[in-house]
């Protein structure tokens, strides 16, 4: 008991209650509880529409949106409520003017603008000085928040995200004119867009980490909760405080397009668009970026540098301006040559006109929005550092109640995002081959698309040693007293492949439907969607991390059904009586109807550092087998073989290395097959006429009619007792257990 650390003792009687549920070996999900908490609503919205002229129509819409929220958002029930109220407004002005028979003017105008604070009562100052934590200050202004202590086998203390004041305006204007003259029909048109955004510096994690954020992975004791116990964080990370950031940009795009019928039977379709999508800046100048030819912090102006944080080590790292860099006062340069072609295809080949082959190219500029330049904000404004421990003559570097090593600015403790000061839009080519027929009434459609993406942003860990046998020593680093310096650069790649067959029956005799199955194969090496980029296991080897892409399945079934019941007046059936007509009539039932096989998973373990790059998060294991089991022997209790993927340099199979490999788990990315999903919802639904202008729904939808249990993803850290386990349900698609609501509209 001596060796408890009591600032440790002090947090688990803060945060853990004592479990209450499921056996004494279970180290998550053992507290159940019912806690209240409410959500609320409210929209408004209006609309105006007025002819100017026969020749000119105007209109304006307005909406607001109020969102409110004080619910549980964490699994530990002593971490309270979040406290949340989103507003957002939206208003639209549209003129469309008839210039002349064969010319139209559309013009629009629109603001959106939303605010979307959220915080968590807890009191991080008081916390921290509860604890008796050492090393940790924060800005008297932002004191929401708590530190973090992060576990491979229990749920995480804290949370990252539970203060932010985020807010957004846009402006757009858009004017189109279409212009028809003999077989071409021409549009030509253009878009501007002024965006305005506020948020703290880093993202919305920030106020947070500024009471510190740690992480234990049992590699001192064996066991994660132990090292806690023993107050030896594996990891430290925290930052010192800087104002709200007000981010600008402002995109404009232009284009022309020719739809042009060349024959009755061939119509063709030609575009050009182009887009001017410069880099976000900052209002005051509070934006940054790391020249990595010369290892220098670089700011806007002469007034920035006056803001940079006094804590931070400038003695380690030079902080210059734009004009001293050698760089635009924006710090990025804007890709100028976003042309981007469109052309496509209709043809009818033979005189029945039921047969059309469609086809179409085009190109797409993926547009690079505030959340990859955010990136920007911070650094040396804010001063952000991180620590990984070791151990030395059996005493660690630091332990609680020291949280952290004396001082700011220790050499290898400060890390940067960077950007590459000339990154391009990403880009996307599309096609697709289309052949229509229609066959008994129906349309059956057979499509193939294909996707690839180019230049994608990727994140190249420039500061990572190469993977080696040899110890990891900070003085192979290209910049030794730093720690990372992840640079965003282009290079990543995706590719697309799909086939689709569609039948749909169009509403006739009171019955429509539609059924369609897609295969498809989704392969990438930037395993996100975010603009930030994707960062790989290896800086040296990008193509390593080429493998599925999680969310999308091989193969799925979607299918949906509508049918009006044939009794009641202007039906087959019972047509005549009125009794008749109000219990029976104007009953539609409906249907919707999704199978799809397994989503895609990574298997992964934590807590050592395999290659020698200093890399403890979570990797990907060494692969000695398939891992996907049979279908008959997958179960929630076991969903993959475990012992297919192994710690790197295991070999007493106790998930700890013995031997030094120096390199990266071999398993690529995604190996692992999950669940399928079969979902079938449905709904009753009648209508009632009350008179000439009063008219009445009653509707009852249900989701998972058959209430079919769709499982979650399996616990994938290889080093868990429960690797292997299902303890969730699916989330898409309602596909939970079953649910109905009834309701009862009217109109009038």
């Amino acid at each position: 008991m001596d060796r408890l650390s009591q600032p440790s003792v002090k947090i688990q009687e803060q945060f853990y209650p004592l479990p209450n549920s499921g056996p004494a070996t279970s180290y998550q999900q053992n507290w159940k509880g019912n806690l209240p908490g409410s959500q609320y609503k409210t929209q408004v919205e209006g609309r105006v529409d007025h002819q100017l002229t026969s020749a000119n129509s105007l209109f304006g819409r307005f909406s607001w949106n109020r969102t409110g929220a004080n619910v549980w958002d964490y699994s530990l029930p002593t971490i309270p409520k979040r406290d949340q109220d989103r507003r957002s407004t939206t208003i639209t002005i549209s003129d469309t003017h008839l210039l002349s028979p064969a010319l139209i003017n559309e013009f629009r105008f629109g603001i959106m603008q939303t605010k979307n604070p959220a915080f968590n009562p807890l009191d991080g100052p008081a916390l921290v000085k509860a604890f008796g934590l050492q090393g940790i200050s924060w800005n008297p202004e932002l004191d929401k928040g708590a530190p973090v202590f992060s576990f491979n086998n229990f749920e995480e203390i804290g949370a990252t995200d539970i203060y932010q004041d985020p807010s957004e305006r846009i402006f757009e204007l858009v004017n189109n004119i279409t212009w028809t003259r003999n077989s071409h029909t021409v549009k030509t048109g253009v878009n501007f867009r002024w965006n305005r955004g506020t948020n703290f510096p880093g993202g919305t994690s920030f106020p947070v980490l500024q009471f510190g954020q740690f992480s234990f992975s049992g590699v001192y004791s064996g066991f994660d909760y132990a090292d806690f116990l023993l107050g030896i964080p594996q990891t430290a990370g925290r930052a010192n405080a800087a104002p709200l950031i007000n981010a600008l940009s402002t995109d404009m795009s232009l284009f022309v397009q020719d739809d042009w019928k060349v024959t009755p039977k061939l119509t063709l379709n030609l575009g050009l668009r182009y887009d001017y999508n410069p880099p976000t800046h900052e209002k005051d100048d509070n934006f940054f970026n790391f020249d990595v030819p010369s290892g220098r912090v670089v700011v806007p102006s002469e007034a920035a540098l006056g803001r940079v944080n006094p804590l931070f080590p400038s003695n380690l790292v030079p902080v210059v301006t734009a004009k001293q860099a050698g760089l635009p006062k924006s710090l990025w340069y804007t890709d100028l040559n976003n042309f981007v072609p469109r052309f496509g295809f209709a043809y009818r080949p033979f005189s029945s006109n039921r047969t059309v082959l469609r086809g179409g190219y085009g190109i797409y500029i993926d547009d690079l929005t505030s959340s990859l330049w955010r990136l920007g904000t911070g650094g040396p404004f804010v001063s952000r550092e991180s620590f990984t421990n070791s151990i030395a003559g059996g005493k660690p570097a630091f332990q609680f109640p020291n949280a952290f090593p004396p001082g700011f600015g220790a050499i290898g403790a400060q890390s940067f995002s960077a950007i590459d000061p000339r990154l391009r839009n990403p880009y996307i080519q599309q096609w697709n081959l289309t052949v229509e027929q229609e066959i008994l009434g129906m349309g059956v459609r057979a499509s193939y698309i294909g996707t690839s993406t180019r230049q994608l942003v990727w994140v190249q860990q420039i500061n990572q040693v190469p993977p080696s046998a040899s110890p990891f020593d900070s003085s192979q680093r290209r910049f030794p007293a730093l720690r990372d310096v992840s640079l965003r650069v282009n290079g990543a790649g995706h590719k697309y492949h799909s086939l689709n067959l569609v039948a749909e029956r169009k509403l006739q005799s009171g019955l429509y439907y539609q059924l369609g199955w897609t295969w498809a194969k989704n392969m990438t090496n930037c395993l996100t969607d975010g603009d930030g980029g994707c960062q790989p296991l290896n800086a040296y080897n990008r193509d390593a991390d080429w493998g599925n892409v999680d969310y999308t399945p091989r193969h799925r079934v979607a299918g949906s059904l509508l049918y009006d019941l044939p009794f009641g007046k202007g039906k087959p059936y019972l047509n005549e009586s009125r009794v008749a007509d109000w219990i029976l009539g104007g009953w539609t039932a409906s249907s919707i109807i999704v199978l799809q096989t397994g989503l895609y998973f990574s298997p992964n373990f934590s807590g050592f550092d395999v290659s020698n790059t200093n890399t403890t998060g979570s990797q990907r294991p060494d692969r000695v087998a398939d891992g996907n089991l049979p279908s008959s022997q997958r179960k929630i209790s076991r969903w993959f073989d475990n012992k297919a993927f192994a710690v790197p340099g295991d070999l007493t199979g106790d998930g700890r290395p013995d031997v030094k490999v120096g390199r990266f788990g071999n398993s690529g990315p995604n190996v692992i097959v999950g669940p399928g999903t079969l979902l079938m919802d449905g709904g009753l639904h009648k209508n009632f006429r009350l008179g000439e202008r009063v008219r009445a729904t009653l509707e009852g939808t249900f989701t998972n009619v058959l209430n079919h249990p769709n499982y979650g993803t399996p616990n994938l850290n290889i080093r868990s007792g429960s690797v292997g386990q299902i303890t969730s349900l699916y989330g898409r698609y309602s596909a939970g257990p079953r649910s109905g609501r009834l309701g009862l509209r009217f109109e009038f």
